[in-house]
Parts: C-alpha cells; sequence; structure tokens
C-alpha cells in the first residue's frame, strides 16, 4: 500500500506550528538530506520529499489568510466562468512568474537551491534557475551546472543556460561549452547567446582548456563560435 503524503510528518512539525518553526525545521531537514553531503541510499528522494512539503504547506498557508468574495453576486449566481483564453493564459503564467521570482530573491542561498534542486513544479525551477543567475556568486553556478546533464525537461534546461550566462561567473563556460554543440538547435543558440553574455568574463586561459578537454566534434563548433563571438581572428 503506497504511504500517504503528510507533509507535516515529512517536515517533522505539529499542524498548527508557526510559520517561522515550519522554516527552520525545513532548513534544517534540507541541510541533512542534501545528496552531496548524505550518504544513505534515498537521500535525493528524502530531500525533494522534503521540499516539496515545504512547498505544499506554504500554498496551504497563504490560501488560508486569502479574505472571502464578500461581492453582492455569488459565482453561482454569476454563472460559470469562461475558459481563459491562450493569451490570458499566458499572462497569468507571466505574472505567476514575477510573483514567485520576487518571492525566491529573498531567500537565502542554500534555500534558492534547495528550491531548484528539489521541486518538482516546472515554474518554481524555472523562476529558481533565474534568480540563482541573478545571485551571480559560484555557489549558484555550480548548482546550475549539476542539473544541466539530467535535466529532461527543455524549458528548464533554457532557463538554466540563461541564467548561467546572467550569472557573469566564468566558471559557467565549462558547462556552456559543450552545449554549442547540442542536437536540439534551440539549446545551442541559448548557449552561443549565454557565452556571448560571459564575454568579457572569459579570458584565454579558460579557452585553451575548454579546446583541450572537449570531444573533437564540439571542439570544431566551438571554435567557429567562439570566433564569432570573442571576435578572435582566424587563424
Amino acid at each position: 500500500m503506497t504511504a500517504i503524503f503528510d507533509p507535516y510528518l515529512i517536515l517533522q512539525v505539529r499542524r498548527n506550528a508557526t510559520r517561522e518553526e515550519i522554516k527552520r525545521s525545513y532548513r534544517r531537514l534540507v541541510v541533512r538530506y542534501h545528496p552531496d553531503v548524505c550518504s544513505e541510499p534515498d537521500a535525493a528522494d528524502r530531500f525533494r520529499r522534503v521540499v516539496a512539503a515545504y512547498e505544499m504547506i506554504d500554498e496551504e498557508k497563504k490560501s488560508t489568510v486569502r479574505p472571502a468574495h464578500t461581492g453582492c453576486y455569488s459565482q453561482a449566481a454569476a454563472g460559470p466562468r469562461p475558459a481563459p483564453s491562450a493569451q490570458q493564459a499566458q499572462s497569468a503564467r507571466k505574472r505567476f512568474s514575477m510573483n514567485l521570482g520576487r518571492k525566491l530573491d529573498h531567500l537565502s542561498i542554500q534555500e534558492l537551491i534547495a528550491r531548484f534542486e528539489g521541486s518538482y513544479n516546472r515554474y518554481v525551477r524555472i523562476a529558481a534557475a533565474h534568480a540563482l543567475g541573478r545571485r551571480r556568486c559560484l555557489a549558484a553556478v555550480l548548482a546550475l551546472s549539476r542539473d544541466v546533464a539530467s535535466c529532461t525537461d527543455k524549458e528548464v534546461l533554457l532557463a538554466i543556460i540563461g541564467a548561467l550566462g546572467e550569472s557573469r561567473i566564468p566558471r559557467a563556460a565549462y558547462t556552456l561549452a559543450p552545449l554549442l554543440g547540442h542536437r536540439d538547435l534551440d539549446v545551442a543558440s541559448a548557449a552561443e547567446q549565454a557565452i556571448n553574455a560571459l564575454k568579457t568574463e572569459v579570458t584565454v586561459p579558460i579557452l585553451e582548456r575548454l579546446l583541450r578537454t572537449e570531444p573533437l566534434i564540439i571542439r570544431a563548433r566551438m571554435v567557429r563560435t567562439l570566433r564569432r563571438i570573442l571576435s578572435f581572428a582566424a587563424a
């Protein structure tokens, strides 16, 4: 029988716990079960469950404080609400992403990395990736780079690539360069734009190391792209 997903049990807090108590327990468990520091075989699964539990409780707490509608007409009286158009849905997603981005900007770097690595929600991962890019620190770049090889969601991968370019950290070039030869042209183009954003940070020693370590087919694409991006004269 499948166990019931109880977020309060996973976070080891009472159901009437305050938001501060919930956040303290969340931070403690995230550090304890992070796959980089925990050697237990199910650490990654526990880590994701902790993040998912925190997101669920956070949404639940926010929904309980929303004011009830007190207008003259109820939803039943007004009739069924028409389905939103594609433009309205896109606008709603954009507002959601902007609000989520502002919320994530207030998190510590450890909490932000936990949201990015542990969330099952695509939009949370995308917003967290952009927020990590805005931090412009090595820890953020390393967290983004770890997820590139295993990422199967194209939208999330494109967000990661954009965030690496936005980070302005030279270390990001080691992750971006191999993507120049990606079979998906959108990914390859995004990697090129990201390296273009990094061009003032990428030094000749970094380029030399990249050209020594990457496979030949990727090196050929890198040479063409980097010469165009960095205005290198053809030999």
